[in-house]
């Protein structure tokens, strides 16, 4: 275990009650290794398996590929937490909060924006934001 260890990556924390908020201690894998980390926690939390082989993630299949499914995840704060849930829905995204509409995101001259409804926290803004890049081809 540790730093002893010629294996150790480094340690991830999860410092709230939900999967959302976490800090990486290490220098061993990059910001874009640790967020594929992070993501496979949150999707395993919500009940979202990854097909695999020998710990690799499988490519998709090419239907699926194709579709957008609906992007979910826990947010919490404050010993508060949230289902987070991100709905493609003709050119605009749909973020619902613990199930009801909160707001609207368009894709705004280069990046993508509010325009519709409130996204009361920034942190949770710029991780919708990123996770609608991660998984759109128009952004």
């Amino acid at each position: 275990m540790g730093e002893a260890n010629p294996g150790y990556l480094g340690e991830l924390h999860f410092t709230g009650v939900a999967y959302f908020e976490w800090r990486y201690e290490g220098d061993r894998l990059t910001e874009n290794e640790v967020w594929q980390i992070v993501d496979c926690i949150q999707d395993l939390a919500a009940g979202k398996h990854r097909p695999s082989d020998n710990g690799i993630i499988l490519v998709k299949e090419e239907s699926e590929q194709q579709q957008l499914p609906e992007l979910t995840f826990k947010y919490g704060k404050n010993r508060i937490t949230h289902q987070i849930s991100i709905v493609k829905l003709e050119g605009r995204f749909v973020v619902m909060i613990n199930r009801d509409p909160a707001a609207q995101l368009e894709l705004l001259e280069e990046d993508w924006e509010v325009t519709g409804g409130d996204i009361y926290d920034t942190d949770l803004k710029a991780e919708i934001i990123r996770r609608i890049k991660a998984n759109s081809s128009g952004a």
